[in-house]
């Protein structure tokens, strides 16, 4: 099962949950220059749109061309490694972004000493240095 170029931009739009019509060329630029030469797909637009749905397009997409890795990279203007970790995610069973936060922070400072700071950071509007140095004299807080 192969679609053509516009079945794939339509499929693309229906996955994105966009009406073809309501759609302005700035507001949605998901093609890039290349796009009479080949069909290229703006992927980092895709992304910026919907993340999980974009990968939902690059696997579909990579049903359709019989899972030519190549094919799907150069269409989608990334690199193999990407359109790998994409498979990798569907595998796992979830599409969606991770979390970047360690999971694990030793030397994070406390939360209520974050609070304070920010209290007095926005009445007093000190730098950095000078804020230090006031914590340290009326709040009894070393802050480094």
């Amino acid at each position: 099962m192969s679609y053509g170029y516009s079945a794939c931009i339509n499929k693309i739009l229906e996955l994105l949950n966009l009406d073809i019509s309501s759609l302005e060329w700035k507001e949605c630029e998901i093609w890039t220059p290349y796009q009479s030469a080949g069909g290229k797909i703006d992927y980092k637009q895709l992304r910026k749109i919907n993340p999980e749905a974009a990968r939902r397009v690059v696997i579909g997409y990579l049903k359709t061309n019989y899972h030519n890795i190549s094919q799907t990279a150069l269409v989608f203007g990334i690199t193999r490694p990407v359109v790998y970790d994409i498979i990798k995610k569907e595998r796992e069973g979830d599409l969606k972004d991770r979390s970047r936060v360690p999971h694990h922070q030793p030397n994070r400072t406390c939360a209520w000493i974050e609070d304070k700071v920010i209290e007095v950071k926005g009445r007093t509007r000190y730098g950095a240095e000078r804020l230090s140095r006031y914590l340290k004299q009326h709040e009894g807080i070393s802050v480094p």
